[in-house]
C-alpha cells in the first residue's frame, strides 16, 4: 500500500494502484482502506471523527471507534487465532491491545473496536434500509438510502469467484459479497466451518 494512504490519505499519488482487480483475488480490506483515505479527503477531516459524527453520534452508538482511552482497558476481552494443530494463540490481549494506541491508523476495512450493543445499533439502521429501525417504527436519521442498503445487500461476486477460497475456507461457496459487506445467501454451507467472523480473529466454538 501507498505511503500516502498509510499515513491517512492526506495525499493521493498518481503512483498509486490497486494490487489486483477489485474481488478478483478476494482481497478486499485493502481496497476499502482506499475508500477510506478518500473519505478523509472529500470530507476534509480525519476518517475517526468522520466516523463519529457522521454515523456513530447519529445512531446513538457510544462505545466505538477506532482506538480506546486506557480506563476502558478492563473492558476490552482478550483475542485468539488458531495456529498449527489447532492450537489457540494470544492475538492481542487488554493488557497491550493495539486498540489502546490512539495514534494508530484509521483504518477504513478494519480499525475500530466496539461493544455488542453499539454493533446492534448499525445493525438495525441497515435493517431498516438506511435508517434505525425501533421496535415498533422507522426512527432516528436516514444515513443511507434505500437503494444503497439494497446494494450492499446483493451480490456481486461470480461463481467463479466464488470458488476462491479466503483465510483457508471456502467461505464464498456459503455466502457472496455486496458493496462492503458478505452476504450469506446458503446457510447450510456456512455450518462446517463454524461461527466466525471474517478476518483473522475467531469466537471459540
Amino acid at each position: 500500500m501507498h505511503a500516502s494512504i498509510r499515513r491517512g490519505g492526506s495525499r493521493m499519488s498518481p503512483s498509486f494502484h490497486c494490487c489486483c482487480i477489485p474481488a478478483s483475488a478476494g482481497i478486499t480490506a485493502s481496497q476499502t482502506d482506499v475508500l477510506g483515505a478518500l473519505v478523509q479527503r472529500v470530507a476534509g477531516m480525519p476518517l475517526g471523527e468522520f466516523f463519529r459524527t457522521r454515523i456513530f453520534e447519529p445512531l446513538g452508538m457510544r462505545d466505538i471507534g477506532c482506538a480506546m482511552r486506557a480506563e476502558q482497558a478492563a473492558r476490552l476481552s482478550t483475542s485468539y487465532v488458531a495456529g498449527a494443530g489447532g492450537k489457540q494463540y494470544v492475538e492481542d490481549h487488554p493488557s497491550s491491545s493495539r486498540w489502546l494506541n490512539v495514534a494508530r491508523f484509521q483504518s477504513a476495512g478494519g480499525g475500530l473496536v466496539s461493544t455488542a450493543d453499539d454493533y446492534l445499533q448499525f445493525a438495525h439502521m441497515l435493517l431498516g434500509r438506511g435508517r434505525l429501525q425501533g421496535e415498533d417504527r422507522m426512527t432516528g436519521p436516514r444515513l443511507l438510502l434505500h437503494k444503497s442498503v439494497d446494494l450492499m445487500r446483493s451480490n456481486f461476486l461470480t461463481p467463479a469467484q466464488r470458488q476462491v477460497p479466503s483465510f483457508g475456507y471456502p467461505i464464498w461457496r456459503a455466502q457472496g459479497f455486496g458493496l462492503g459487506v458478505a452476504i450469506i445467501d446458503d446457510p447450510a454451507q456456512q455450518l462446517p466451518a463454524g461461527y466466525r467472523a471474517m478476518g483473522t480473529i475467531r469466537s471459540r466454538r
